[in-house]
């Protein structure tokens, strides 16, 4: 919430009473990645080789990833080496999940708050779209920003 108002050059500034308004990050593509992937270790686990790998997870995410207008992730090819050291990073971030062993749906799991990019609400993600849901009070700030102001 800070970093969305500090965009728009209205940090810590409230104009008038009850105005705050503003659009929370969803991070799909970071929670499909983290959250909605269970290939990562089936795929290892086969013995492909490199491009192997990478090309059934890529059919995989682009079949089953979820509340994306765009299903690509092959960007990701470029940036790392193997997919090994890909599926590590992502490992990693999957064992900083708050609650990551519960129950919750995928699009309601968050990680530990690295930085701003990791600060995203609950949503839920059904096949006519995506929309906010606040069932695990799962929020971005806006009851400690406006505490604040």
């Amino acid at each position: 919430m800070l970093r969305s108002e500090q965009v728009a050059g209205r940090a810590f500034a409230e104009g008038e009473f009850n105005a705050l308004s503003y659009r929370p990050q969803t991070q799909l593509r970071l929670r499909n990645l983290i959250f909605n992937n269970p290939y990562l270790l089936t795929i290892g686990a086969e013995g492909l080789s490199d491009d192997a790998a990478w090309t059934k997870w890529l059919e995989l995410m682009e079949q089953n990833a979820g509340g994306l207008e765009s299903r690509d992730f092959s960007y990701l090819r470029a940036r790392f080496d193997s997919f090994d050291d890909f599926a590590s990073v992502v490992g990693f971030l999957q064992s900083s999940a708050i609650e990551g062993a519960s129950n919750k749906r995928w699009s309601s799991k968050f990680v530990f708050p690295f930085g701003a990019s990791a600060l995203y609400e609950d949503a839920a993600v059904t096949a006519s779209g995506v929309s906010t849901d606040r069932r695990f009070f799962a929020r971005t700030g806006e009851v400690l920003y406006l505490m604040l102001c």
